[in-house]
């Protein structure tokens, strides 16, 4: 199945997690106090400000690990060390003030000095493997998903769950990831560093941090509706995030596409790929639609005045999905930095043009929601206007990369299948309109009949969903086998 197989396995590895993390987070809000669980956010905050620097490291090596650059490994490990060193040594100055600023016992720091170069160390072992073994990625989040959950149940059962505990299972899942990873990854890491390498990274890494910026910037339009506006238009403009989330996973179905572009191979898995993002995104963007009153009354009755919120915020997280995996593609099939880290040369790379985008989407959703919050009275309206915005600029961004991206390689964009899925996906909602679910296992059981009526309408019209169900049937059945729950 290639990537298909490796995306399946990869959404159905971020499916996994979604459940996991909930249970994670019923056992963390019943054990801790409201005060206690407060903390354990900032303190989650403050171990991700120590790691900033991680996805700088880690960004290269899959781009060079996938092209057969043996060292990559290695010498991010290299880099990887330095770094945590000098940001324990700042943690270290910096820690008593924090335990003071954040009012946490300051006995917590010792846990949290360690996540730091453990966090750097698991980043670029699973950036490694991801470059060459996508499954064996997917499969090590798992491990850890499922190690969380299963410590913490075990602690919860037996004792009180407390704030160095939680620290401690996560610690703990991390590190049977990294034994997973490292046992994965043991050949490159065995190799010596490349200090010609190391230089390279260092060079090319103000394209990383030109985008960390514009992630910034964006991210400063929850801030500024609260300033301008309330926290209640906040809370109406978010409130649906943790439901989009099934809709934004669809792109981990073309986890394969990125290592498979950077290694030369052919264009049309960009068709594939996206075909099967779309297949899976379609449906779960139609159920948000037709069921978000239902959605929001479960978490609260208040929220459901918000219900076009998150309407048009699901509208928009789609168009995100199909843009990352096109703006992936345009990052997979440029080599400039293959061949040199050339300030000039990487500033005219599709690599640039790639996270400028972001700054285009800054643009337009920053000024968008400064404007709403002043011309605007009603609070709803402020955040339904915002949605509005952001979905507009995940359009513009749609539509630029897929045009960017046609002008550099030849692919099809899958119109022909969306339109079938979309056929299919509103038969669903005809069908299962009538229901109007206010529990969770309602809705759960709802989703369920969706999803069936979606699949079936599909395999009776659309050939290649027939070909793609009989190819998991045949790969579960192989694993099955090679287990040995089958007698042959």
């Amino acid at each position: 199945m290639g990537l298909k197989k490796i995306g399946l396995v990869y959404y159905g590895a971020k499916l996994y997690s979604v459940i996991t993390g909930t249970i994670f987070v019923l056992i963390t809000t019943r054990s801790l106090s409201v005060e206690d669980f407060g903390i354990w956010t900032i303190i989650s905050n403050i171990i991700s400000y120590f790691v900033l620097f991680s996805p700088v490291i880690n960004y290269w090596i899959i781009r060079f690990r996938a092209r057969g650059e043996e060292k990559a490994t290695s010498t991010g490990l290299f880099l990887s060390l330095i770094i945590s060193l000098l940001l324990i040594l700042i943690f270290l100055c910096v820690s008593p003030f924090l335990s003071s600023l954040f009012n946490f016992p300051i006995n917590l720091n010792h846990l949290i000095i360690l996540y730091i170069p453990l966090l750097y160390l698991l980043g670029v072992l699973y950036s490694a493997v991801y470059s060459l073994d996508q499954i064996s990625a997917a499969i090590s989040e798992i491990i850890f998903e499922t190690m969380k959950v299963l410590l913490l149940v075990l602690l919860f059962i037996l004792s009180r769950v407390t704030l160095q505990d939680l620290l401690l299972v996560l610690f703990l899942a991390y590190i049977i990831q990294t034994v997973f990873l490292t046992f994965k990854s043991w050949d490159d890491i065995k190799r010596k560093p490349s200090m010609e390498f190391a230089r390279k990274i260092i060079k090319l890494s103000w394209l990383n941090f030109y985008g960390l910026l514009s992630k910034f910037v964006i991210n400063l339009d929850i801030p500024i509706l609260s300033y301008l506006k309330s926290n209640v238009s906040v809370a109406y403009y978010s409130v649906g995030i943790p439901f989009t989330r099934i809709i934004s996973h669809s792109q981990f179905l073309a986890a394969g596409l990125y290592p498979a572009l950077l290694k030369g191979e052919k264009a049309r898995h960009i068709s594939e790929s996206l075909q099967l993002v779309i297949l899976f995104s379609i449906p779960t963007t139609a159920g948000i639609l037709l069921l978000a009153p239902e959605l929001l009354y479960v978490l609260k009755p208040e929220y459901v005045i918000a219900s076009d919120v998150l309407r048009i915020l699901s509208l928009a997280i789609f168009f995100e999905t199909l843009y990352n995996v096109l703006n992936s593609s345009l990052q997979g099939i440029e080599t400039t930095d293959k061949e040199t880290s050339s300030f000039r040369r990487i500033l005219k790379s599709k690599l640039f043009i790639s996270y400028t985008f972001a700054y285009l989407k800054a643009l337009i959703l920053i000024p968008g929601i400064v404007i709403f919050s002043f011309v605007i009275k009603g609070q709803l309206e402020t955040a339904l206007l915002g949605r509005a915005v952001y979905c507009l600029s995940n359009i513009v961004l749609l539509i630029l990369a897929y045009r960017i991206l046609l002008r550099n390689i030849t692919f099809k964009f899958p119109w022909k299948e969306m339109m079938k899925y979309i056929f299919s996906a509103l038969l669903m909602c005809l069908l299962v309109s009538p229901f109007h679910p206010l529990k969770i296992r309602e809705i759960v059981g709802v989703g369920f009949l969706g999803a069936s009526v979606y699949f079936i309408i599909l395999y009776l019209i659309d050939r290649s969903t027939r070909s793609l169900i009989k190819k998991i049937l045949i790969s579960v059945k192989i694993t099955l086998q090679k287990n040995f729950l089958f007698s042959t």
